[in-house]
């Protein structure tokens, strides 16, 4: 039989039905090799032998797989400069003994033995040019065990897991680095300044660990194309060098806890690319901070956290004044403070419902109201309610309450509201219900709760 020859190989039992055959190829010429099969004994231990060229090694089968039988069973070590791991052991310290020249090492979803101990037994780290680590668990490791690959040009994280983000001398160390790419891992926030400081390309999609119970998630994006950079961090207090360095575009500051403005006036005053503020509590929030917020500071939105559609746009025509948005805010956690502590997410509702049945009267010919009730404001201090305000007033509760709840329009702009209730939606038009007093109970309930075959009939 001619001999072929062998640049790129895969190893596995296909490749071993005609054993004759193969080793009638040219294996010492293969410099690609890719090994999947499970079972390492015998014939494949003795083809890997074969192939005396080796510089790419790809390991990619299951945890049974002896990775360090297959690294000892290679007969020139020192071609070796790029080795990848997948869904297997990691080799132990004797087999790596042995490759000295590795450029570039890649782990993709590596376990049994940790990432630390690995590394370590690397012999010469600084010949390193390139890391990817992919569905890594680092088990409580620093980040900076990778500071021993002092030239390495290229970082590659995706889904790094039990991570520690404290200790950085890495970046300081790696002057060589050319590109970091990070990808669906999560960073404490003190490592935001190292991220973003170096001058190396930057490719960085993060979640920032933050306080547990916001619902506005603090994450890092960075997106560099040319000089346009835009970087969306949500806690300026942070990450202050940045913000004097001008390195952030936009950020986001969530007050969670009392005086953040008055403690911060200063840096806030100073910055000036885009800034959001998101409010969880406006008890947190003093009359003095709002005119801080109104009169001192540039900012393009202030959003109420889990009250949907009511932000305030500073530049933009203002319905509310932020002392009518901090006075809307706290009367609807004063209204769900009622049902909160309810078991389960249909009692909540229920008694959502008849106590907004109760409090606020429809009006929707106006006749009765002093104020405007088209806007939740005058509707707490009337206790009265349009139709529509009706929907807005249950559908902030609901999302202030952590359900899923929609608005719908149906026809000539009739809207009511959907909620998800242990896993099905369910309609609810306050509105109807509360219209015709003569409604009878079996009537009422097909405006509350009802499902979408019964409640469409007349909507």
């Amino acid at each position: 039989m001619e001999k072929k020859s062998l640049k790129k190989f895969k190893l596995n039992k296909a490749a071993l039905k005609d054993f004759d055959g193969l080793l009638s190829q040219h294996l010492d010429e293969v410099e690609d090799l890719t090994v999947t099969e499970l079972d390492t004994k015998n014939k494949i231990l003795n083809v890997i032998s074969l192939c005396l060229n080796v510089k790419i090694l790809t390991i990619d089968a299951s945890t049974r797989t002896d990775t360090s039988a297959i690294l000892n069973s290679l007969c020139k070590p020192e071609k070796l400069t790029m080795l990848i791991l997948k869904n297997v052991k990691l080799p132990d310290s004797q087999a790596m003994e042995r490759y000295k020249n590795l450029k570039f090492i890649s782990l993709h979803n590596v376990g049994f033995t940790s990432i630390k101990s690995f590394l370590d037994t690397i012999k010469n780290p600084k010949k390193v040019e390139g890391i990817s680590l992919k569905d890594v668990d680092f088990a409580g490791e620093n980040f900076d065990i990778l500071s021993i690959f002092e030239n390495v040009k290229i970082v590659t994280i995706n889904n790094m897991k039990n991570v520690q983000f404290t200790e950085l001398e890495f970046f300081d160390k790696a002057k060589k680095l050319e590109k970091i790419i990070f990808k669906n891992s999560r960073i404490e926030s003190e490592g935001i300044e190292y991220l973003l400081k170096g001058s190396y390309e930057k490719d960085i999609a993060l979640e920032v660990k933050s306080i547990a119970r916001c619902k506005v998630k603090d994450s890092l994006v960075y997106n560099e194309e040319g000089s346009s950079v835009s970087v969306h961090i949500n806690n300026i207090i942070n990450v202050i060098d940045l913000v004097n360095d001008r390195i952030i575009d936009e950020c986001n500051l969530i007050i969670d806890s009392k005086d953040i403005i008055k403690e911060n006036l200063e840096l806030l005053k100073d910055f000036d690319g885009h800034l959001n503020i998101y409010v969880r509590d406006f008890s947190n929030i003093s009359q003095e901070e709002l005119d801080l917020l109104e009169n001192e500071l540039y900012i393009n939105t202030i959003h109420f956290i889990n009250v949907e559609n009511t932000y305030f746009y500073k530049q933009k025509y203002l319905d509310y004044s932020l002392s009518d948005f901090r006075e809307v805010r706290m009367a609807l956690d004063e209204l769900t403070s009622r049902v909160k502590d309810e078991r389960t997410e249909s009692l909540k509702v229920i008694n959502l419902i008849d106590i907004i049945l109760h409090d606020f009267k429809l009006d929707d010919s106006f006749k009765t109201a002093t104020a405007d009730i088209t806007d939740l404001k005058n509707v707490f201090k009337e206790k009265l309610a349009t139709s529509e305000t009706y929907i807005e007033l249950i559908h902030s509760a609901l999302v202030i309450l952590e359900l899923d709840a929609v608005i719908i329009k149906g026809d000539e702009d009739y809207i009511w509201e959907q909620v998800k209730i242990d896993g099905k939606w369910y309609n609810i038009d306050l509105g109807k219900c509360a219209y015709d007093k003569t409604i009878s109970m079996n009537d009422a309930c097909r405006y509350l709760l009802t499902a979408e075959e019964i409640f469409n009939d007349d909507h």
